[in-house]
């Protein structure tokens, strides 16, 4: 008779049977327990119904084939510090349960032998193959390789890969960046005096008001930080003139009075000064 889970209470048994039943029935409620040493564990339809693992080392699980019945329920204790790979008897890999993660294994089909034959059901938080997420006052996905990820504190969106998003206030180290295109901010006309600012990008454009001096006010001082402004005359009269606050120059420039010419700009921050440098004489 296979290995089955419940029989109907009019089903007729006859003395071998029953006695076939009451064997199933301590099966059911068996325990074995296996200490983890890299090797295999290989079930059959015989094999005691819940699994426990404990030790330090990984170990693999072989699932029952032969005599199996659909609904057959086999549950994986993974005690160990190590990880156990869940095998169907294809060598299909089911699962990896992590360290202190406990899994129903339910055969969907009579004499199981692929691993969608089994489904698996957790007793405990495991979201990736060995992995187990740790409950408390952070959220981490610790890896018995090591590894851990943890989750914002606060409610937040986790970057995705090839999600287009914005990110503030982070440092990239040794980053290689292809083909990056910076933000550009536009002014547009400023007549006496402007203030500049690199809150919504870093290349930025302004058209001088013709025959008028304008002050610029340069953004905050910050070690690293740099810019680059694109100085326009007017397209008819020109002669503008600009002036910079906290800016050294290796010479003061002479802004370009020509109508409709621009001047580009470069400015770089050592956390004290703002250092300036200009290209001019260009027709946009």
């Amino acid at each position: 008779m296979p290995l089955k889970d419940n029989y109907n209470t009019g089903d007729s048994l006859g003395a071998s049977d029953f006695n076939t039943v009451v064997s199933q029935v301590n099966r059911l409620s068996s325990f074995a327990s296996t200490a983890t040493s890299g090797g295999t564990l290989t079930l059959t339809s015989a094999s005691a119904r819940t699994q426990e693992f404990t030790g330090s080392a990984n170990h693999t699980l072989v699932l029952p084939t032969t005599g199996v019945e659909a609904g057959t329920q086999i549950i994986g204790i993974n005690n160990s510090s190590g990880t156990i790979t869940t095998l169907s008897s294809n060598m299909g890999v089911i699962h990896v349960l992590g360290p202190s993660i406990e899994c129903m294994f339910t055969a969907l089909v009579a004499d199981p032998t692929l691993p969608e034959h089994w489904e698996d059901s957790f007793f405990g938080s495991n979201f990736a193959a060995g992995k187990v997420l740790n409950v408390n006052t952070t959220l981490t996905l610790a890896g018995t390789d090591g590894t851990t990820f943890t989750f914002p504190g606060a409610s937040d969106t986790v970057t995705t890969i090839a999600a287009t998003q914005s990110l503030s206030n982070k440092t990239l180290t040794a980053p290689t960046i292809t083909n990056y295109t910076e933000s550009v901010v536009t002014i547009g006309t400023v007549t006496t005096a402007a203030t500049l600012s690199l809150t919504s990008g870093t290349v930025l454009t302004a058209t001088l008001t013709a025959s008028t001096a304008c002050t610029f006010t340069m953004p905050a001082v910050g070690a690293g930080k740099s810019f680059i402004l694109l100085l326009k005359q007017a397209p008819t009269t020109g002669n503008g003139s600009a002036t910079f606050t906290n800016v050294k120059w290796t010479s003061v420039p002479t802004i370009t009075v020509t109508p409709g010419k621009m001047d580009i700009l470069s400015f770089v921050s050592d956390g004290v000064n703002w250092y300036g440098s200009v290209s001019a004489g260009y027709t946009p």
